[in-house]
């Protein structure tokens, strides 16, 4: 008999909340719906609202969280509000309450996603056993990793996006004393490499010189809701010289963060990009620039030219991912 799972996925911007039907294959959207994480104060406000939509009987609801996940709880490392699994089990309806970080639900949908829905950045090289590592830039910066064990793969969730950003070359440090004054003595890679990254890294490239941005650019930001998407916008077109220098930036600095991961994880099995972030720069992407940050490190660089790097193309990982845990435990007594 099939099982109705709630899922949903839990941003710093906004939460995907829907209903699936598992069976005997793969989890079956039902509805969805998107709320604005920002003008809510509590996951539970959301999930009252979606469930007045239906009748539907729930037996499983799993959440992926943007944040570290301990004994069912998590504080949002960017909303000031927290996830918390008893809270949640207490609302009428929602059967049995999971709580994982969305990264880790990222990482179980991946061995769910077909071919098709991913693009490889390195089409030369074959994929090979080994461990993966996930990285999904967004509102943050999300880790993840992927063990082989027999019958498939054994998930884990980082916080990686919040280790130390590290300089490479000049621009590197300068980029870095930049950033110190600007928050403080830690600078974690998050700030660079997640979302509000564009903004941040077009402010350096105008305060150092580097370029100057165009009246074109200056009208799209006043008018825009979403200034990174629209100052990435442009450096993908190439209409703006400080947008593009900050999308350039932007390349190098994931790249080298990617790499790290890849280098710490032992991902020689891959690197899996995902995120609305990825998906929309993928033609960036896929230039040398990212690609040859990657790569840097030193005498590694023969053992990263052999690890490949595919671009995750449904942004709905996440979702997906909190659907199969729940198919999971749905089918457990």
């Amino acid at each position: 008999m099939p099982t109705m799972i709630l899922a949903g996925d839990v941003g710093g911007t906004k939460t995907v909340l829907a209903l699936f039907r598992s069976g005997a294959g793969k989890p079956v959207l039902v509805r969805e719906y998107v709320f604005d994480s920002r003008q809510r104060s509590s996951l539970e406000s959301m999930v009252r609202d979606f469930l007045a939509g239906g009748n539907e009987k729930i037996k499983v609801s799993v959440f992926g969280v943007a944040g570290p996940v301990a004994a069912g709880r998590s504080q949002m490392v960017n909303l000031n509000w927290t996830v918390d699994r008893n809270k949640l089990s207490k609302l009428p309806g929602v059967g049995r309450v999971e709580v994982v970080n969305d990264l880790e639900a990222t990482a179980r949908g991946v061995a769910m996603l077909p071919i098709s829905k991913s693009r490889s950045l390195t089409p030369g090289i074959r994929r090979r056993q080994g461990p993966y590592a996930l990285i999904a830039p967004g509102t943050g910066l999300g880790t993840a990793g992927m063990l082989p064990e027999a019958g498939g793969y054994r998930t884990f969730a980082g916080e990686g996006g919040h280790r130390d950003f590290a300089a490479s070359d000049e621009t590197g440090y300068r980029l870095h004393r930049f950033l110190v004054k600007k928050y403080g003595r830690h600078v974690s890679v998050e700030r660079v490499c997640s979302g509000n990254g564009f903004q941040v890294l077009l402010e350096f490239v105008v305060s150092t010189g580097v370029a100057q941005v165009g009246p074109s650019l200056l009208g799209r930001l006043e008018q825009s809701s979403d200034r990174n998407a629209a100052i990435a916008a442009a450096g993908m077109k190439r209409t703006d010289p400080a947008a593009r220098a900050a999308l350039s930036l932007y390349l190098s600095c994931l790249g080298a963060v990617a790499g790290d991961l890849a280098l710490t994880l032992g991902a020689t099995g891959g690197i899996w990009l995902a995120g609305g972030i990825a998906h929309r720069i993928l033609p960036a992407l896929a230039e040398k620039r990212f690609l040859d940050a990657f790569r840097n490190k030193g005498r590694m660089k023969p053992y990263m030219e052999k690890i490949p790097v595919r671009v995750i193309l449904d942004p709905n990982m996440a979702l997906y991912g909190a659907a199969v845990v729940g198919a999971e435990l749905g089918g457990k007594r």
